[in-house]
């Protein structure tokens, strides 16, 4: 049969071969932090990337906002009317004008429905604010955390057209 010898290790190595077993085990622990080494650095490149394309989203959002609140970015009263829609679900109809707190509007409107005798159905009609029993002045004051949106609207809606009639008289 074959014959199977143990040899315990030499006792007086030479110190060469100690430092070329060394050097054997290095690249193998040495390609183990070279792997996370790369690792890590994609990871920050791919933070830094994302950082770079949020940048540069919202650079680019910027604009947007600004042209969606730039008739409320003014001090001045608009030229056009407005519809502003309110959380409570009332909507009120005239021309903005920006305060940093609130929005004011000018030339106040709103919606009333009346009941028809014929129908027994209801129709809105649009009411001036100042002709409210109370007696307002021709303006309101609405907190801006109170809004839900407004909407410009066009010079040949009926709402334009019908304010319009009314502030001629």
């Amino acid at each position: 049969m074959h014959d199977i010898r143990f040899s315990p290790p030499p006792r007086n190595q030479d110190p060469q071969t100690k430092s070329v077993a060394a050097s054997e085990v290095a690249p193998k622990e040495a390609g183990k932090s070279g792997w996370k080494n790369f690792a890590i650095a994609l990871a920050v490149l791919a933070v830094m990337a994302l950082i770079v394309a949020l940048g540069w989203y919202l650079w680019n959002l910027k604009p947007k906002v600004n042209a969606l609140t730039n008739a409320v970015n003014s001090n001045k009263v608009s030229e056009s009317y407005y519809a502003v829609f309110l959380s409570n679900g009332q909507v009120y109809f005239g021309k903005m004008e920006k305060n940093d707190s609130e929005i004011i509007l000018k030339n106040v409107f709103y919606l009333q429905a009346e009941k028809t005798d014929k129908t027994n159905s209801s129709e809105a009609k649009l009411v001036r604010l100042s002709d409210a029993a109370h007696g307002p002045k021709d303006e309101i004051f609405i907190n801006r955390q109170q809004i839900v949106f407004y909407e410009e609207l066009r010079q040949d809606s009926k709402i334009a057209q019908s304010i319009e009639q009314v502030m001629k008289k």
